[in-house]
């Protein structure tokens, strides 16, 4: 087991925070933790070593570093769900692309822990209610205001978005006791500090109360929901900089990551709202962003074919051109 060296707060540092956030409800949490102590005597454990969770896996940067830190750190045999849903513009086909490629590394470097991530098709929201409240936002100047981040671009929340990931994730907890014969309490989401302060369902409030409401839904309460990046039993409330900064022990291509909205793209867009959030993100973590944003090249899709597949595998004929280039310009 590798040396722990995740940054830890001490839980009255993160419950400081806590009181700052506008959606956080500490009244919620301390109710909720007191139930957990009563009711089986701890309020969160880190599995042992060799232990089966769940962890819900997008491809993006966050919950791709939380597969590694969990196998990597502490240990767990981690069994990925990937949910392919229409509006995080992640194809079927790409996802599996991009996922395959960490699933190789991973299976190498953790053979012992690595598990073959669970794929499946559902959209976050309702296609027939997103259409109509999306043409009813656009005709709403008064709502519509805030709300659009670049032409065609909306940041909408969807209520409650993520309990329904606790339903498929106990279906594929029960998949996997049969299947595997493996019997787990622990789900995990690939959640950032910086999240609940812009998603009132991602928030540590929520994280708690998904964990009561399944605990006492399937009558289990032996059962864990958290996200090792947000845990207060564990003295983590990460966030994306310290996350990204961390890389420096795993050494994984983040650049391999996926963050863009933009449908049917084969890279980043860069500018719609998760690639903007993405670069700020590598800027603050102080780490080289090595992703290919479109927006880069706009002023010339040569310059960029020109970077990506001429110059690495001609570097003597660029320096010529380079050469060349340099002595017409002067």
């Amino acid at each position: 087991m590798r040396k722990n060296f995740l940054p830890k707060k001490t839980k009255r540092e993160i419950i400081e925070i806590l009181k700052k956030r506008k959606f956080e409800n500490l009244q919620a949490i301390e109710a909720i933790e007191n139930f957990f102590i009563k009711k089986r005597g701890y309020i969160f454990k880190m599995p042992k070593p060799q232990t089966p969770v769940i962890l819900l896996l997008s491809g993006g940067l966050d919950s791709i570093i939380a597969w590694t830190l969990l196998m990597d750190i502490y240990q767990l045999k981690v069994y990925p769900l990937v949910r392919i849903a229409q509006e995080s513009g992640l194809d079927y086909k790409k996802a599996k692309k991009i996922i395959k490629i960490f699933s190789l590394i991973f299976e190498k470097k953790y053979p012992k822990l690595f598990r073959e991530p669970f794929f499946f098709k559902e959209n976050l929201a309702i296609s027939e209610i997103e259409k109509e409240y999306t043409q009813s936002l656009k005709n709403n100047k008064e709502n519509l205001f805030g709300l659009i981040i670049n032409s065609g671009t909306f940041v909408k929340e969807i209520p409650d978005v993520m309990s329904s990931f606790i339903s498929q994730s106990l279906q594929y907890q029960n998949l996997l006791k049969i299947q595997k014969k493996e019997k787990i309490n622990t789900i995990f989401f690939g959640l950032i500090s910086s999240d609940g302060e812009a998603v009132r369902a991602q928030t540590f409030t929520s994280l708690r109360s998904m964990m009561f409401h399944a605990c006492n839904t399937t009558q289990d309460y032996h059962l864990q929901i958290s996200s090792l990046a947000i845990e207060k039993e564990l003295g983590y409330f990460l966030s994306a900089k310290e996350l990204i900064q961390a890389n420096k022990y795993l050494n994984l291509p983040l650049e391999l990551t996926w963050s863009c909205q933009k449908k049917g793209s084969r890279y980043h867009c860069g500018e719609c709202y998760n690639c903007g959030n993405r670069r700020y993100k590598f800027s603050i973590s102080g780490v080289k962003d090595r992703t290919i944003y479109l927006s880069d090249y706009q002023s010339s899709y040569l310059k960029f074919l020109y970077k990506k597949y001429f110059q690495p595998h001609f570097p003597l004929l660029h320096k010529l051109f380079k050469y060349v280039y340099n002595k017409i310009i002067q």
